[in-house]
């Protein structure tokens, strides 16, 4: 946050876009007169701005934003990039405040430990957390709610089998991530992404307006929508969608190169043919 103690915050726009005079739509476009350069000039800007050029395989491609109108230039204000001059003011961020172990290892499934992987609201407005458990059954994907956030419940949802029978709170799918809040997706059908199966490789890539409503739908599978697309990773499908390059953008452990373990930027124009990049 940004707490102000004096007087001005001035930023100018690092940006500018352009409108060009499209003619008035009641109004018949004219026929250029001979030698009209500058009216043969304009229409041909005017084809330019109203037919995007692509190909048929672009154009099946799952791309988000391709219609949706733009929102506002967000800034953070986590440094001083998009600010000129600021008097008075200093960054303050929120400091988390201790409340001890909040999600606790005590099913048979769980041995090894448990790592909360997505916190989100219900409709209810309560709490959601889907979490990796390790332990008699390798990694697992869970899920339990809350009211507050400090105290858990892990509910038996009866979706997968295990040694100990379905009572048991194992989600049949992957990680969601909200593409909507944190990957730069203004499609609402494709605010959240799922691997279709919990870390197994080459898992379907679905999307979906909501998280599944494991308590109360039984038809909550009919919500999640196929992409085509493959999962780059085992453990995680799509982190943002990148509008400069055009294309979806997942990073993860890359193949390893011993004595080093690397993390790798995997892109992706059709969410089928995926391109890596190694980073350390």
């Amino acid at each position: 946050m940004l707490r102000g103690e004096a007087s001005s915050l001035h930023v100018e726009p690092q940006h500018a876009t352009y409108n060009p005079p499209f003619p008035n739509p009641d109004e018949p476009i004219q026929a250029p007169k001979e030698n009209d350069h500058e009216t043969l000039a304009y229409l041909c800007t005017l084809l330019i701005y109203c037919i995007p050029l692509q190909s048929d395989a672009e154009s099946a491609s799952p791309k988000p934003n391709q219609t949706l109108p733009q929102e506002p230039y967000w800034q953070l204000f986590l440094d001083d990039y998009i600010i000129e001059r600021s008097t008075g003011f200093r960054r303050v961020l929120h400091h988390p405040q201790p409340r001890g172990v909040v999600l606790k290892p005590d099913k048979p499934w769980e041995t090894f430990g448990v790592v909360p992987q997505y916190v989100g609201r219900r409709k209810d407005g309560s709490l959601e957390c889907y979490y990796i458990a390790i332990g008699g059954m390798g990694v697992v994907v869970c899920y339990a709610t809350s009211e507050d956030g400090i105290h858990w419940e892990k509910p038996n949802l009866g979706l997968v089998d295990s040694p100990w029978g379905k009572e048991n709170n194992m989600v049949p799918i992957g990680i969601p991530r909200d593409l909507g809040s944190h990957g730069n997706v203004r499609d609402p059908a494709m605010r959240f992404v799922f691997p279709s199966q919990p870390y197994k490789r080459r898992s379907k890539i679905l999307f979906s307006s909501e998280t599944p409503d494991f308590l109360n739908d039984p038809n909550w599978r009919e919500k999640l929508v196929d992409s085509g697309g493959i999962a780059p990773h085992p453990g995680s499908t799509l982190q943002y969608w990148d509008d400069i390059h055009q294309e979806w953008v997942a990073v993860g452990q890359a193949p390893n190169h011993p004595p080093v373990r690397c993390v790798g930027r995997k892109a992706s124009a059709d969410l089928k043919n995926w391109t890596l990049e190694h980073y350390l």
